[in-house]
């Protein structure tokens, strides 16, 4: 319970993964208060298309608490653990639950990646028309596109891939 203090603050926790709308749930009935952000998107499956709302960030969850409720949130069945660094317990400061809600309430298409990548990183396309071609990565692109570098014959080939598509080549 190290660095949870008498007054209500918003904490990560980490949920049983694709259990995060039943768990929010859960700690309503136990009068928790909590936020699930959750996103539009259009899934694709061989026969047909439709849009979904699914988690932005997967296995986790926020809850804004006190002390008290610590053990009743820790001990909601679902629950993992609060997300820590160190060891300690750190509160997620308001403004960053309000820039959430303001992202996700956006015009904005949102993509949520815990991928690092940074320019030079080499890269393989993992799906798509251009599945299994390696290259370099050059920049970011606005929302969620990424582009890359392909060697070939002497030449450079830019394409446009959305970073959901790629995945860091680990050396």
């Amino acid at each position: 319970m190290a660095g949870i203090p008498k007054e209500k603050k918003w904490y990560a926790i980490y949920v049983k993964s694709r259990h995060e709308k039943i768990i929010s749930e859960r700690l309503n009935e136990r009068n928790i208060k909590n936020y699930l952000p959750m996103q539009k998107i259009l899934k694709q499956w061989a026969d047909r298309k439709k849009w979904i709302e699914e988690p932005m960030f997967k296995s986790y969850l926020f809850v804004r608490i006190g002390y008290k409720d610590y053990i009743k949130t820790y001990e909601t069945d679902g629950v993992v653990t609060f997300v820590n660094f160190s060891g300690n317990i750190e509160a997620i400061p308001d403004d960053q639950i309000k820039i959430i809600k303001r992202v996700i309430d956006s015009d904005f298409d949102v993509e949520v990646s815990s991928k690092e990548l940074k320019k030079g990183d080499i890269v393989l396309v993992k799906t798509g028309s251009l599945k299994g071609i390696k290259g370099s990565l050059v920049e970011l692109h606005g929302k969620h596109k990424v582009a890359i570098e392909i060697e070939g014959i002497g030449q450079t080939m830019l394409a446009e891939v959305p970073l959901k598509f790629i995945k860091k080549v680990e050396e």
